[in-house]
C-alpha cells in the first residue's frame, strides 16, 4: 500500500489481539483469515456462531454487534477493532451501522479498547459530490444507506475513539493485486471515472494500517495505484505497475 503525503517509516508488524466484526461479509471473511495467516490473535463476534463458513483459528464469540452488552464483552483484552459491517445491495437502512458505532463507542469507555478500524465506502457523506455523474446515477439508489453510515462515522469522530475510517472506491472480488494507493480525504478533491479496487486489496491494506498503526483520527481513500507507462507501452502493451 502506498501512502501519499506521510512520513516514511519502517515496517515493523506488531501482533495484536484483533476483534473483527463483520467477519461473515464477502470483505470481512478476507480480512479475517488475512489477519490469522498473518499471525495475529483474533477474535469475531457472530450472532451464529455455529455457521459452516466461519474462518478457522479464530476465537468466535456469539453475540449481536448491535448491543452495548455483547460488543463491550466482545472487546475485552482487545488491541484493535476491524470492523467491516455494511448492508450489502440493500438499499434501505435498519440502524445497524448507528447501533454498532453507539455499541463500540459505549464498550471502549468500558474496557479501555479504543483503536477501530472502520470500513466504509466512497460515495458517503461530501464525497459523492466529489465523484463523477456516472458513479453519482449509480449511487443513488443506496443514498439513504450512505446517510445513515455518515450519521454513524460523524458519532465516531467526535467520541475520543482512536479511529480510521477506510473508504474504498467501487469493491470487486478479484485478486489481490498490491498495487493500492491510500490518501487522507481532504487530499482528495475529484475522483474521475468509475475505479474500482479489490476486496483483497482492501483487506490486506486495512491489516497493515492496524499493524503499523497508520492514519490516526483521520479517513484515507483507496483506490489503484496508477499504472505508469513506459517507452515500450504500445496500445495492447500491459504497463509497468507504479512503485
Amino acid at each position: 500500500m502506498q501512502c501519499s503525503n506521510t512520513t516514511p517509516h519502517h515496517r515493523k508488524k506488531q501482533i495484536v489481539k484483533l476483534l473483527v466484526l463483520g467477519s461473515t461479509g464477502a470483505t470481512g471473511r478476507l480480512l479475517t483469515a488475512l489477519a490469522v495467516g498473518r499471525g495475529h490473535d483474533v477474535r469475531t463476534l457472530v450472532r451464529d456462531g455455529s455457521r459452516a463458513d466461519l474462518v478457522p483459528g479464530t476465537e468466535v464469540v456469539e453475540g449481536d454487534a448491535r448491543s452495548r452488552e455483547d460488543v463491550t464483552a466482545a472487546l475485552a483484552g482487545v488491541d484493535a477493532t476491524a470492523s467491516t459491517l455494511g448492508m450489502g445491495l440493500k438499499t434501505r437502512p435498519n440502524g445497524l451501522l448507528i447501533d454498532a458505532v453507539d455499541a463500540l463507542i459505549a464498550g471502549a469507555a468500558i474496557t479501555g479498547s479504543d483503536r477501530l478500524i472502520m470500513l466504509s465506502s466512497w460515495g458517503v457523506g461530501d464525497t459523492l459530490r466529489r465523484s463523477s455523474l456516472l458513479v453519482r446515477l449509480t449511487y443513488m439508489p443506496g443514498k439513504k444507506v450512505h446517510d445513515e453510515k455518515a450519521e454513524a462515522e460523524a458519532a465516531l469522530r467526535t467520541s475520543g475513539l482512536n479511529w480510521t475510517l477506510v473508504y474504498p472506491v467501487a469493491l470487486t472480488n478479484g485478486e489481490a493485486t498490491g498495487r493500492v494507493r491510500a490518501r487522507d480525504l481532504d487530499d482528495v478533491a475529484r475522483m474521475p471515472g468509475s475505479p474500482s479496487i479489490s476486496r483483497a486489496d482492501v483487506a490486506a491494506s486495512m491489516i497493515t494500517i492496524i499493524e503499523d498503526d497508520l492514519w490516526s483520527r483521520r479517513t484515507v481513500v483507496l483506490d489503484q495505484q496508477p499504472r505508469r507507462r513506459t517507452d515500450g507501452d504500445g496500445p495492447g502493451d500491459s504497463p509497468s505497475p507504479s512503485r
